[in-house]
C-alpha cells in the first residue's frame, strides 16, 4: 500500500470519529460528568442557528454509548492488566 494511501486511512472519517470519542471521554473524566450528557450537549450546540461545535458523528456517538454501557467491565479489565506500579485512577 502506498504511503499516501496509508495516510488517508489514518485520517479518514472513522479515525476522526474515534479521536473525537477519546477527547470526549477524557473531557467527561476530567470534568466528572457523564460522556453521554456531553454528546447530548454537543448535539444541541451543533443544531443551533449559529452552531458553535461540529456535529457529532454517529460512529463517535456509538463509541461513547458503548463505553458508557461497558464502563465497569472496562475498568475491571484495565485493573487486571495494568502494571503493579500503576493504579486504575491514574
Amino acid at each position: 500500500m502506498s504511503e499516501s494511501r496509508q495516510g488517508y486511512k489514518r485520517h479518514g472519517s472513522r479515525y476522526k470519529a474515534r479521536r473525537r470519542a477519546v477527547d470526549i471521554l477524557f473531557e467527561a473524566e476530567s470534568r466528572d460528568v457523564d460522556p453521554v450528557a456531553i454528546i447530548d450537549d454537543r448535539r444541541k450546540l451543533s443544531r443551533a442557528i449559529e452552531p458553535v461545535v461540529a456535529p457529532v458523528a454517529e460512529y463517535t456517538e456509538a463509541i461513547i454509548n458503548g463505553v458508557a454501557v461497558e464502563l465497569d467491565a472496562i475498568d475491571v479489565f484495565l485493573a487486571e492488566h495494568i502494571a503493579e506500579t500503576w493504579v486504575l485512577e491514574r
